[in-house]
């Protein structure tokens, strides 16, 4: 009974609900190939069965005399937690991402190990597609990492960092006697971690009565578009409900190379990173003025953007291998300056923001495990959703989490992965979340938002390229056509809406 939960992570089951379920998921999307779906789901459930962590459910200590412990599931099924589905016909990116919403709106079932997978096949180029949702609780970057690591190929096509533990005997359920009896020695033994959980719970008090004091001016709040904190009176602070809405952008990262090139030619050098952020900043401009808000000069959106201080071969996104770095997560608060007209100014705005945060101390800090093997993106998403979690919502209207993966391409029992999307959840209050992963020259964003709250994600989503070719025509970059995979996800999602 020593392998008891965190005090943060305690605190993060007992404040999740319906309207916020804390969970991160992830989509693989697999090449065309002539494999049995039955196939993929075996090894998913032989891979996930060796991982200890994954064969754990959280049990609650009678009376709450101390924190959750996890305790191995005497009931354990892995093929309850890994299923098969079909995506309707014709089985487009729009299908799937339809698919992703619902499955990600709902909570996890707590009296289990909290994940799941879906091998979803239907889709229109005869490929399968499988999206995992793992609780943040589960994923600490320590003891265990994102499920989604563990079904990726090794170059030997062995198991990808998973423990090689064979499952023994089916073990016994543990008795609520034990787990009080458990709890009573570690207060005695352990008085400190007493008296975190009651500092916890007075704040948790202290919280809820704060909100209830702000929620009789929430509604003046909002009529302050163009506030200079990018947080109050932000359409993207809005209350959530319990369905959801996901959509993809898949790009080509070398476009972000060459404007990142031509900037910097010019006397202000960026990183990849800075240009994302740019264009996510565009998208946001044309969405908040295709609703009609007031778009002044100084308007900004205020995002909270964990990124990764650790330095790696896979780092063309971030761009911070020159940058002294101890391996962890850093918070930086950046006020997306959706109110500037100019393109390249966005961008340099950006740049300085970006560059004065990582190299002052303003930042909050996560520790995180150097060295994370296999595909780490998944598990870095969670750890920034978990930071963003920890924070009050005060601080920010957004989470953009960016992650740099692999360059090559990775595989799922020989079959390639094609892309990657990250999928974050929603905190209390905030309609809008965005992941971006690099994958093999794609940058992949996928963005989540709140069905009721953001009505009118699509309009987002489809000014998101226009922003990027803004950016190239600033620089004097040639627009490029868009690959034909970005075609067919648009051309797909747009009919979708004219059927729908």
């Amino acid at each position: 009974m020593t392998d008891r939960l965190s005090s943060q992570d305690a605190a993060l089951l007992r404040a999740e609900d319906v309207q916020t379920p804390l969970h991160v998921g992830t989509i693989l999307r697999l090449a065309p190939s002539d494999i049995d779906p039955a196939d993929v789901v075996e090894a998913v459930v032989t891979r996930t069965g060796r991982v200890r962590r994954f064969r754990q459910r959280v049990r609650e200590v009678p009376g709450r005399l101390a924190d959750p412990v996890w305790a191995d599931d005497p009931a354990f099924d892995p093929s309850w937690h890994v299923r098969r589905s079909a995506l309707p016909s014709p089985g487009r990116s729009a299908q799937l991402e339809e698919f992703v919403a619902r499955i990600v709106s709902r909570r996890l079932d707590r009296t289990r190990p909290l994940w799941e997978v879906h091998v979803v096949e239907g889709l229109s180029d005869g490929g399968l597609a499988i999206v995992t949702i793992c609780h943040q609780v589960l994923v600490d970057g320590l003891n265990a990492r994102d499920v989604t690591e563990v079904l990726l190929d090794t170059p030997g096509g062995e198991l990808d960092g998973a423990e090689e533990e064979e499952q023994a005997k089916r073990p016994r359920d543990v008795k609520a006697v034990e787990l009080f009896a458990g709890a009573l020695v570690d207060v005695v033994t352990r008085p400190t971690k007493l008296l975190d959980g009651v500092r916890s719970g007075v704040g948790s008090l202290r919280q809820t009565a704060t909100d209830v004091a702000d929620s009789s001016v929430e509604a003046a709040k909002f009529l302050l578009h163009a506030s200079t904190d990018g947080t109050s009176g932000s359409p993207l602070q809005v209350g959530v409900g319990t369905a959801r809405r996901y959509r993809i952008i898949h790009g080509d990262l070398e476009l972000l190379r060459e404007i990142r090139a031509a900037s910097t030619a010019a006397g202000t050098p960026v990183t990849v990173h800075d240009v994302a952020l740019t264009i996510l900043t565009g998208g946001l401009r044309a969405w908040l003025m295709s609703r009609g808000l007031p778009v002044m000069t100084g308007t900004s959106i205020r995002a909270m953007v964990p990124v990764s201080m650790h330095p790696t071969t896979a780092g063309e996104l971030n761009d911070l291998d020159d940058t002294p770095t101890g391996g962890h997560l850093k918070a930086c608060f950046v006020n997306l300056p959706v109110g500037e007209p100019d393109a390249e100014m966005r961008l340099a705005h950006i740049a300085h923001t970006m560059s004065r945060e990582l190299r002052s101390g303003h930042g909050v800090a996560a520790d995180l495990l150097a060295g994370l093997p296999g595909f780490a993106p998944p598990t870095l998403h969670s750890l920034g959703s978990r930071l963003s979690g920890a924070l009050s919502r005060r601080t920010h209207s957004l989470i953009v989490t960016n992650v740099p993966g692999p360059q090559e391409r990775r595989h799922v029992l020989g079959v390639p992965v094609t892309g990657t999307w990250p999928v974050l959840p929603l905190g209390p209050g905030h309609a809008l979340s965005v992941g971006i992963t690099s994958y093999a020259g794609f940058l992949e964003v996928g963005l989540l938002a709140d069905r009721r709250g953001l009505p009118d994600l699509d309009l987002l989503v489809d000014a998101v390229p226009e922003a990027l070719a803004e950016l190239q025509s600033t620089f004097g970059l040639p627009v490029r056509p868009t690959t034909a995979a970005t075609d067919a996800l648009l051309n797909g999602r747009k009919a979708a809406r004219r059927k729908s």
